[in-house]
Order: structure tokens, then C-alpha cells, then sequence
């Protein structure tokens, strides 16, 4: 259990959901209901040390997610990912500096409507082919294949898909292929 208190610097998230640590487990991330926010702390003590951290900084999500659930980022660090109950989607942001959630930017969203109108935990595969997203919408666990999401390159979408703007919903399917 972490007790808040406790954290230098103080500032915490009192109704937390998601928590990501670096593999390194000196650094961890948390989301939750009552701050919209992404939390990055560091361990001050040994690795994965839940009693040492200390704040360093936080990235407000609010005006793509106002109910974020779970953060993810990249084996390197350079792109994070948030899922939560109001918008159903996954939103991808791109960070200037690995690990650094104050220089991290918007950068686009995946509808997961169709499927999950729910989303609370997402996971990658580590080739980065896949995502895995769980929820309480359709109490099943979402595979989407994401191809080359992860690229900065344009993508071209294959399968079941309705696209509306910047929007793209996949359509009852969890097989759709992306690729440049």
C-alpha cells in the first residue's frame, strides 16, 4: 500500500487506478480518478521501493481523457498510452525526452468504442504487434493488431474500420491490420 504521506514532495493521487514501472523499477507512473493526471515518482530507495519515491512530475491528460485508468508506455520510454470510461480510447502521446512525462505531447487517439465502451487496462506486446485492452464493457479481453502504430510513419488501416475526422472506430473485430 502506498501511503501518500509519505512521498516527498507530497503531491499524490488519492483515487489511483493505473501504475507503470520502468523495468528498472526507479521510476513508476500512476493514474487515477480524482487528479486526471499521469504521476510520474521516482524511487529514492532500492528498486521497485513502493515506500521511498518522490514526485517529480505531472502531465495533465484531461482534454483527451477525463477518467484515465491505465498508462502504458514503450519498452523505451518515448511514447506513453492512456485508456479510460469517458472517451473509449486509447490516447498515444510522444515524448521528447525517454521517461519524461513533462515533455510529453498529444499525438493521436484509437477509438475502442466498437468493442469496449469500458476500458480500464491496456497492455502491449513487447514486439509492439499487438494491444491488449480490458474493460468493463463487453467483460472480454480486446486484441488489437497495431502494426506500425508505434512508427511515426502514415499508416494505411485494413479491416473493419469507420473513420470520422481524426476518429477511427474498429468495427466488432479484433483483427485489424495496420501498416505503412
Amino acid at each position: 500500500e502506498i501511503d501518500f504521506t509519505l512521498i516527498t514532495n507530497g503531491l499524490s493521487e488519492t483515487t489511483p487506478y493505473g501504475i507503470y514501472w520502468r523495468a528498472d523499477g526507479k521510476r513508476v507512473y500512476i493514474t487515477g480518478g480524482s487528479r486526471d493526471t499521469v504521476i510520474q515518482y521516482e524511487s529514492t530507495g532500492s528498486a521497485f521501493d513502493i515506500g521511498a519515491l518522490n514526485f517529480m512530475k505531472e502531465f495533465d491528460v484531461v482534454n483527451e481523457e477525463t477518467s484515465p485508468y491505465d498508462v502504458l508506455f514503450t519498452k523505451d520510454g518515448n511514447q506513453m498510452f492512456i485508456v479510460g470510461t469517458q472517451v473509449d480510447e486509447i490516447n498515444q502521446y510522444r515524448l521528447s525526452q525517454s521517461w519524461d512525462v513533462g515533455t510529453a505531447t498529444y499525438f493521436t487517439s484509437h477509438s475502442v468504442a466498437g468493442q469496449e465502451y469500458n476500458p480500464y487496462c491496456i497492455q502491449m506486446k513487447p514486439d509492439y504487434s499487438e494491444f491488449y485492452l480490458g474493460g468493463g464493457g463487453s467483460d472480454n479481453i480486446q486484441v488489437y493488431s497495431m502494426g506500425n502504430m508505434i512508427d511515426s510513419t502514415p499508416t494505411t488501416i485494413i479491416g473493419d474500420v469507420s473513420i470520422d475526422g481524426a476518429n477511427i472506430d474498429f468495427k466488432n473485430t479484433s483483427n485489424i491490420k495496420i501498416s505503412s
